[in-house]
């Protein structure tokens, strides 16, 4: 199995909650309000009509102009032609908006928010304090475009909005309550308050129940402060149940932190070290950071960091006799620790950076159980400065006697680089440990396919100086005692392998050397790598040049290329293992059978791995904000396979996932490694015949089943 190396990032932070909170985010608002994204801009090809007198305004005046119109009305306007298209897309802020968040766009159309323009949004956007308190807002409230966090507006009287029979209550004349319904609307409908009409589905946070609460209709909400100018004296409703009150869910929606020009958005993070607290003050699990603040928050708490992996099991007091140790840390520097539990016997002369548990005579008892600490430092902290951890050795050796006695020793090393530690007792029962250099600084884990059992060889693909692809073969135990390690790439690179060797070479081998005990390259070598020999296709693209967005599933990720579809998102295809190459042979076949077709998406080059390397892969369209077929697709997805079928092409694979319903119910296939050509009409039948059955099926065969955290 593949596996893919964690940076040191992801063992201080995680970005999403196994808790649904059923706002806007959780609408469907892809399938409600799709975007064309420039689907219809081609430079090439210019408009036909003008933007009447309003092309005749300056472009700087014209760009100020349209920024301060609403979202809605600007949608309109840029429905008119081609032209208006032009204008709207060139706007900056609205370019960035839609770049990095398309999904408040969708949801300002959906809900009619049209009580703030363009600007405001951006701006709100590029801040990122909560309007009513000093947190990190990480959601908008759409009425009015506020930045708002978690507490505040499941909390705060002024984001419970209110419905248009409450909010025409405070608009009877006189104060009184018996007054004309009409009248009363009519008066409310003057003033003109933000409002939005709300969408039907379910909202509020699903604590025990799966999908929160159910509305059917569509509700026009007011802004509360807007309606009632005097918030406290208002009081609060007896019916707002905060987290269980679907009103203040329903024009929620979370938003990035726009920086750099709005080049750049940060979603946030939560802190792993505040998973389990509940303190609102400094420490809440539902407390979220920017990236920059992460640090800050941890420096402020002196909160040191506990990340496991899933196999790591200790008994309760071994645990906390482990936190206490830890904690101890965090003055000096140490910002996080990974910790894993590994097995085997240890002896000194092959681990000279650990702390051993010695009996009375001084004679080094192996052990069973060692659990090593990956240490990531504080900036400006002694650790990362002067790459040395030095504190009081009192209580460090009250604990690690303590700790000696759950039958452990301990590892402490960095993953970025060396540290020397002090930690001296009386009778040297514990010995000074000094962490080995860094090597292989040069060199990136790109991927690994690992024998679990340890009983057949183990394969590594490395990038090296950035631009050259090499593959490892590592023998049976050559990571003796170490196999938990073999993935993660800071120990796998800086202590495990040995250091690469120079010169030209793509393929070695390594193994363990039976006099030292150490991983030592056996032979290196320049093979001929299997690769696609079908390069029908004019562009070849360097697979290095592309930096990826996201994982769509193995061998297959949205990457983007500053020279390919002008920076936008495509979809790469990898097949680097040589098992990989003829399907991918294949595939590159079947999209030269259906080249202008429109069967699916579009061809754009062969990948190659690095300059003038072997073909690996391809590049196709993106198609974006597409979804999986289903049952009620079926007379669009029989259209899509029985033009596939004009060809005398049969796709192989029909699961539902390989029919791709975008924009306008058009249905595009996908994935193409089992397609055949000059088929048998009746091996097309039977295709055909089989499709309602697999856009029925419920498994994620041939997709990506949702993973939660």
């Amino acid at each position: 199995m593949e596996k893919t190396c964690p940076n040191l990032f992801d063992f201080t932070t995680y970005t999403k909650q196994n808790i649904c909170d059923n706002t806007l985010d959780d609408a469907q608002l892809v399938t409600r309000c799709p975007l064309d994204k420039g689907r219809f801009t081609d430079a090439s090809n210019p408009p036909r009509y003008s933007a009447g007198q309003l092309d005749q305004l300056p472009a700087e005046l014209l760009i100020q102009v349209l920024l301060y119109i609403d979202l809605p009305s600007l949608t309109r306007f840029r429905r008119v032609n081609r032209r208006a298209m032009e204008l709207v897309d060139s706007i900056p802020q609205y370019d960035a908006i839609v770049k990095h968040c398309p999904n408040i766009i969708r949801a300002i159309l959906s809900i009619q928010a049209d009580a703030f323009d363009c600007d405001v949004l951006y701006t709100t956007l590029c801040t990122t304090r909560c309007s009513t308190c000093e947190r990190f807002g990480d959601h908008l409230y759409l009425i009015d475009c506020r930045r708002v966090c978690y507490f505040c507006f499941t909390r705060r009287l002024e984001y419970f909005p209110l419905t248009i029979g409450r909010a025409s209550s405070f608009f009877t004349p006189d104060g009184t309550q018996q007054r004309s319904a009409i009248t009363s609307r009519q008066r409310l409908r003057a003033a003109n308050p933000p409002s939005i009409l709300s969408l039907p589905g379910r909202y509020c946070t699903a604590w025990t129940s799966e999908g929160g609460n159910l509305v059917r209709k569509r509700l026009q909400l007011f802004d509360r402060q807007a309606v009632i100018q005097d918030l406290t004296g208002s009081g609060l409703p007896k019916l707002d149940k905060t987290t269980r009150e679907p009103q203040r869910f329903m024009a929620i929606i979370t938003a990035p932190y726009l920086f750099d020009s709005g080049r750049q958005a940060d979603w946030g993070c939560f802190c792993l070290g505040c998973k389990e607290e509940k303190e609102e003050t400094t420490k809440h699990f539902r407390i979220k950071y920017t990236r920059e603040e992460v640090s800050e928050h941890i420096a402020r708490v002196r909160q040191v960091l506990l990340c496991h992996r899933t196999t790591f099991d200790v008994c309760a007091q071994t645990r906390r006799t482990l936190l206490e140790l830890l904690r101890l840390l965090a003055p000096a520097g140490v910002l996080a620790l990974d910790v894993r539990a590994m097995q085997g016997a240890l002896g000194r002369e092959d681990y000279p950076a650990r702390l051993f548990r010695q009996p009375e005579h001084g004679i080094v008892k192996p052990l069973r159980q060692f659990y090593c600490l990956a240490l990531q430092a504080l900036p400006g902290s002694d650790l990362a400065t002067r790459r040395t951890i030095q504190f009081s050795t009192a209580p460090v050796r009250s604990r690690l006697l303590k700790w000696a006695c759950c039958a452990a020793a301990i590892c402490i090393q960095s993953t970025s680089f060396p540290i020397r530690s002090h930690l001296l007792s009386p009778k040297n029962r514990f010995s000074t440990m000094i962490a080995p250099q860094e090597r292989n600084t040069n060199v990136r884990l790109l991927a690994c396919l690992i024998d679990d059992d340890d009983t057949n060889d183990s394969d590594y693909r490395f990038l090296v100086d950035g631009q050259h692809v090499k593959y490892i073969s590592t023998a049976p135990g050559t990571f003796r005692g170490a196999e938990d390690d073999r993935t993660f790439e800071p120990i796998l690179l800086g202590e495990l392998l040995p250091p690469f060797p120079t010169g030209d070479w793509n393929h070695g081998y390594v193994a363990r050397d039976p006099e030292t005990g150490k991983a030592t390259f056996v032979r290196t070598e320049t093979v001929q790598l299997a690769g696609v020999k079908n390069c029908w296709h004019p562009v070849k693209l360097n697979e290095l040049e592309f930096t990826r967005q996201e994982r769509v599933r193995q061998r297959v990720h949205v990457s983007t290329h500053p020279e390919v579809k002008g920076g936008k998102p495509v979809l790469i295809k990898l097949a680097v293992w040589p098992w990989e190459v003829p399907s991918i042979e294949v595939e590159t076949a079947a999209y030269q059978w259906i080249s202008d077709s429109g069967v699916g998406p579009n061809f754009m080059g062969h990948l190659t791995e690095g300059k003038d390397g072997r073909v690996v892969g391809f590049v196709v369209e993106w198609v974006e904000g597409a979804r999986a077929a289903g049952p009620a697709d079926i007379d669009d997805c029989n259209k899509a396979l029985g033009r596939l079928h004009e060809l005398g092409i049969k796709l192989g694979d029909i699961n539902k996932h390989n029919f791709l319903v975008r924009d306008g119910h058009d249905v595009v296939l996908v994935d193409f490694e089992t397609a055949k050509r000059d088929c048998l009409p009746l091996e097309l039948e039977d295709e055909m015949s089989t499709l309602k059955s697999s856009l029925e099926g419920t498994s994620f065969r041939g997709g990506v089943e949702p993973a939660y955290e």
